[in-house]
């Protein structure tokens, strides 16, 4: 199929931000020593240390995914290939009932708001969001039973129940 100027621009510019995605948490996973939550700690760690990386220019780069999204969602298929990439670490993370996919989204969330401008995020808050994922990794590995999903009971199941 053809593709026009503008699409190869968008597509170079979303390989551009994929490979940088990759770059980030390979280099933090190979940073952290082996053993459960090893990529988790490395994003955390390498990718969401420091906000002076978190630049004007990184995040015009991240924008072109939108564009992507707007123009032709093929477009983005580099950075899906990154995510399947990503998750396929995290899936095997060693971490109970989806904790990882949970402290990923976390993250993800936190890029949003940034590349969206919808809140700052500064050190303080990449600081508290470290803090506070570290410390879920830190109980999914010490209590992996606080984490079942079996303790959740269904909304259905519950609102059968009465208080006789």
């Amino acid at each position: 199929p053809f593709i026009s100027r503008k699409e190869g621009l968008t597509e170079a510019m979303v390989q551009g931000s994929a490979d940088g995605w990759r770059n980030c948490f390979m280099t933090g996973y190979e940073q952290e020593p082996g053993g459960p939550g090893r990529m988790l700690r490395g994003i955390l760690n390498h990718c969401c240390m420091d906000a002076r990386n978190w630049t004007d220019g990184l995040r015009r780069s991240y924008s072109a995914i939108f564009a992507a999204l707007a123009q032709n969602s093929e477009l983005v298929q580099p950075m899906r290939a990154v995510y399947e990439e990503l998750y396929e670490y995290v899936r095997n993370d060693g971490l109970p009932d989806h904790v990882a996919e949970v402290v990923m989204a976390a993250i993800d969330g936190m890029w949003f708001y940034w590349v969206m401008r919808l809140r700052p995020v500064d050190q303080d808050a990449l600081d508290r969001l470290r803090c506070a994922l570290h410390g879920i990794v830190s109980l999914a590995l010490e209590k992996p039973e606080a984490f079942s999903c079996d303790l959740i009971t269904a909304p259905a199941a519950a609102a059968g129940a009465t208080d006789a």
